[in-house]
């Protein structure tokens, strides 16, 4: 019975059952994380940790969820001793589980 526990428990995770945290709510924390791609995909030390400061002010105001900054600290982590390829993948992956808020249709003014 432990071994079927143990293996549910291995399929709910690799299925994705924890969904990635959301930041494109916050217009500055996307742009913040855009900023991160941008490091990372450039292979940019300084600018990783220039978006890097910028994500942990976000972070501490309380714009960025702690679940948001655990995900993003993988690909940082990663960048920041030079394994850039799998920085960026890590990233993509969790840019890509993004869903933009529903916007409003534009109304016109009676």
């Amino acid at each position: 019975m432990g071994m079927f526990k143990n293996l549910a428990l291995l399929l709910l995770f690799a299925s994705g059952c924890g969904k990635a945290p959301q930041f494109v709510a916050d217009e500055e924390c996307l742009s913040a994380v855009d900023a991160l791609w941008t490091a990372v995909t450039a292979q940019q030390k300084p600018w990783l940790e220039e978006s890097v400061r910028e994500l942990e002010r976000l972070r501490d105001a309380g714009r960025l969820s702690s679940e948001a900054w655990s995900a993003l600290e993988g690909p940082i982590t990663a960048a920041r001793d030079g394994h850039w390829d799998p920085a960026a993948r890590e990233l993509y992956d969790l840019i890509k589980a993004q869903r933009r808020p529903p916007v409003a249709p534009n109304r016109p003014v009676q």
